[in-house]
């Protein structure tokens, strides 16, 4: 996985792109409202930020030390303990009163063996009493078709506030569950292209995982909306203990 973050390689810019999303806070920061909570891949601290204004004590752990860096520019004034580190691979010397996921991550565990490293890792750090919450998309027909030609995704402005346009293609391994998109991103006088691989795992098999890493589902939502899941929902959302 560790090598699957060309995404990732300028923060400001990821920030600058997807740091304002708020459609999924109202799930996420409010699952508890006190204790201390583990924020993995927590990227720029889009979420963990706010859970510290909440007055809960913080953990943000993620595998890009940019990312952390610019983090870490953000919340100088909070007691959040910034980590690197592998989802699939870490020890903190603490257990959580609450484990959160965000922004699809668990997608870019791409084998079962990497799944169930980070779900027995999770597990290692959640207190008996704990919650463990996370999100993945949904796997639709849709998400296995090839895209050979770039499509229009949307358009946002950098850090400069210059307008930058989004195109997207993607490949698929449906034998892998595996898709790798291309993104483009258009400047005025420039653009770059990146690519990720993001795996899409349906729901029985990720119950199955969780049940294997020792987990009880207590509820699956199937969108940010705490809607019932579907078999059209976007995601699959598990709260676990």
């Amino acid at each position: 996985m560790l090598n699957n973050l060309e995404e990732y390689i300028d923060p400001s810019l990821y920030d600058a792109e997807y740091g304002g999303y708020q459609g999924d806070s109202d799930l996420f920061l409010n699952l508890i409202h006190e204790g201390n909570v583990l924020d993995l891949a927590c990227g720029t601290g889009r979420l963990t930020i706010p859970l510290a204004k909440k007055g809960l004590k913080v953990v943000g752990l993620d595998a890009s030390e940019p990312m952390l860096t610019l983090a870490r520019e953000k919340s100088k004034e909070l007691p959040i303990e910034w980590t690197q580190g592998d989802i699939r691979d870490f020890y903190l010397d603490e257990t959580f009163d609450l484990i959160l996921m965000a922004g699809n991550a668990f997608q870019a565990l791409l084998l079962d063996e990497d799944q169930l490293r980070m779900l027995n890792c999770v597990r290692k750090h959640l207190k008996p009493s704990g919650l463990f919450v996370f999100n993945t998309r949904n796997p639709q027909e849709n998400d296995f078709k090839d895209v050979d030609k770039f499509e229009f995704w949307h358009t946002f402005q950098d850090q400069q506030g210059e307008a930058v346009e989004v195109y997207g293609k993607q490949q698929s391994d449906p034998s892998h569950q595996i898709v790798t998109y291309t993104t483009k991103r258009v400047w005025k006088d420039k653009e770059t292209l990146t690519k990720i691989r993001l795996r899409f795992t349906p729901y029985e098999q990720l119950m199955d995982l969780l049940r294997k890493a020792g987990f009880k589902v207590c509820e699956v939502f199937g969108d940010d909306q705490k809607r019932p899941l579907y078999k059209d929902s976007p995601s699959i959302i598990p709260v676990c203990s």
